[in-house]
């Protein structure tokens, strides 16, 4: 999640419609084919636990990447500042963005209440207003201080 506070977004937004189709339908798309899967595995007796969503909670793990992983792989090729590269982390955005909001819906997927999912995402969003104004005004401080001990940079590193 991190990693998408720190991205470019105009450099995202230059891709275009690429990354923005990608990224909104990627995610919807996979989780239904990994969720028809494993429906398809449990109704021929393989069983993923109890209760009427049991597939569900095994298919949308399986349709999202770890970021991290996958941007270490990336920066390992020196692929990063590539246009695939740049495509995929993307991607990757967008993923994190859609498992904040499956995060968000699953503890009432029951009942969803429109009031609790709008509490829900306003507290997302403030959370991310803080960590976006502790990364522009709080870090940049705390490297400066930090950048005349070697010690402390390596601590902080």
């Amino acid at each position: 999640f991190m990693i998408g506070l720190e991205l470019d977004v105009s450099a995202l937004l230059k891709m275009g419609k690429v990354v923005v189709a990608t990224g909104l339908f990627q995610f919807p798309l996979c989780a239904v084919i990994m969720t028809s899967i494993f429906m398809g595995l449990e109704a021929a007796g393989l069983s993923w636990g109890s209760g009427q969503y049991a597939a569900l909670y095994v298919g949308m793990p399986c349709s999202i990447s770890s970021t991290m992983i996958v941007v270490k792989l990336l920066s390992e090729h020196m692929e990063m500042d590539t246009t695939p590269g740049r495509l995929t982390v993307g991607i990757l955005i967008f993923q994190d963005i859609w498992a904040i909001v499956v995060l968000a819906i699953q503890p009432n997927l029951d009942k969803p209440e429109v009031l609790t999912l709008l509490k829900t995402f306003a507290m997302i969003t403030g959370l991310i207003v803080v960590a976006l104004c502790y990364a522009k005004f709080v870090m940049p401080a705390i490297f400066v201080f930090s950048s005349k001990s070697v010690e402390l940079m390596l601590i902080i590193a």
